[in-house]
């Protein structure tokens, strides 16, 4: 019987994130539109809210209301498969 070399673990790592981003840009398109933006200008180009509010023409306590529920919803498609860490928004 052979034995199988040991992979390093690096491998396994760049398997695993790439299965991660997968699973995390599924999960951003299964949010509706308005919770998709206020997720990629807050997360991605970290804007401010009040910036944020100006690029979607809402108030600023909407845009906390749409990331309160894209996290929320994002937290539940993703419990399985990525460990959260408490992050205030």
């Amino acid at each position: 019987m052979a034995i199988l070399p040991d992979r390093p673990p690096t491998q396994f790592r760049s398997v695993e994130k790439k299965t991660e981003n997968q699973a995390v840009k599924t999960a951003l398109l299964a949010l509706s539109s308005k919770q998709r933006q206020a997720v990629v200008l807050r997360f991605f180009e970290e804007l401010p809210f009040a910036e944020i509010a100006r690029a979607m023409g809402c108030r600023e306590t909407s845009v906390r209301t749409h990331l309160k529920r894209a996290i929320r919803t994002l937290e539940r498609a993703l419990a399985d498969q990525i460990h959260f860490e408490d992050r205030e928004i």
